[in-house]
């Protein structure tokens, strides 16, 4: 068989053709379907009038509910809305009178801050407490960047970094005390 001949075919080579579909012929009903008589249907249909009235008026019922609670609920969220408003309001004019307050005192406590440390600058225990703070700082800061380092996982060496700068700290703490008095110049201006 060629090629054209195959595929003029119904189907693959020694195929039978499907057979054509049986059709159905319509007949008067008879079995297995009850009958009602009359007054039965009658009855059934005025029962199924009656759940269908049961029905719809419990759906407007629930409906009448339904519009009811969302009365309320809008009532209710348009209070906390009110209510919302309102103290966001209030916080408000209250971070806007800090914030006025804030910087319209700014210059005065800037020029007082300027001259006390400009008095405080001219003990010269004041300017070497600072460069010591300036230098702990870098030192800390050198230290944080090189902690790999460092070996932390003996007692000891963390011991003796702790007693390095306590007593460093308690030094200063001494040095400060008794020498600050002797060079601050407020105290000898009275």
């Amino acid at each position: 068989m060629s090629y054209a001949d195959a595929a003029a075919s119904s189907g693959p080579i020694g195929a039978e053709k499907i057979p054509e579909p049986t059709t159905v012929k319509s007949s008067p009903v008879s079995g297995n379907i009850e009958v009602v008589a009359e007054d039965k249907f009658d009855e059934l249909k005025k029962a199924a009038e009656s759940d269908a009235g049961k029905f719809e008026k419990d759906a407007k019922a629930f409906e009448k509910k339904a519009k009811k609670d969302i009365k309320n609920f809008e009532k209710k969220a348009k209070d906390e809305y009110s209510d919302l408003v309102a103290l966001l309001s209030k916080k408000y004019q209250e971070a806007s009178a800090y914030t006025s307050e804030f910087f319209s005192n700014l210059g005065d406590n800037t020029s007082k801050i300027v001259a006390k440390s400009s008095t405080e600058l001219e003990n010269p225990v004041v300017v070497i407490q600072a460069v010591a703070g300036i230098s702990g700082i870098v030192a800390g800061y050198i230290g944080y960047l090189e902690r790999h380092r460092i070996r932390t996982d003996s007692n000891v060496v963390l011991a003796i970094h702790g007693a390095v700068i306590t007593g460093l700290i308690g030094l200063d703490v001494y040095l400060f005390g008794k020498y600050y008095p002797q060079y601050d110049k407020k105290s000898k201006k009275l």
